[in-house]
């Protein structure tokens, strides 16, 4: 009888060669869903704050360049703005591309978050908020 997968005339140490690196990979998945869960879970109970803050810096992040650092098709973009909050530390933030591009280094305005998530930016003096 012919079967997919046999380990017969395998040693030990080739089972384990085979087994561990499945193991590896089911686990480090399960621990970055898990991850993302518990931010998930803890964004949706943190209540939404208003926080006067200035937007102190914007920066990318890319998740493949080419030799010449040009963005290779295919390859993700993460959109990231550092705000200079009034009463704390900075505080930075992912961004979808439009956020991020109706922000402005400098601008100051009300901050609105919920945990770690970015819900929008009024400018000051601008009667058209960024909305998340």
């Amino acid at each position: 009888m012919d079967t997919f997968f046999t380990t017969a005339g395998m040693g030990p140490v080739q089972i384990l060669m085979m087994v561990v690196p499945i193991v590896v990979i089911v686990a480090l998945i399960a621990g970055t869903a898990a991850a993302n869960l518990r931010r998930w879970h803890k964004n949706n109970t943190a209540p939404q704050q208003e926080l006067k803050a200035r937007v102190a810096e914007k920066r990318t992040s890319v998740g493949g360049r080419d030799e010449e650092q040009v963005i290779a098709p295919g390859y993700a973009c993460w959109y990231y703005a550092t705000f200079a909050v009034e009463n704390g530390e900075p505080l930075e933030l992912e961004l979808t591309e439009q956020q991020y591009g109706q922000l402005n280094e400098g601008e100051e305005g009300i901050l609105k978050v919920q945990g770690t998530r970015y819900l929008g930016f009024e400018k000051v003096g601008n009667a058209e908020p960024a909305q998340a």
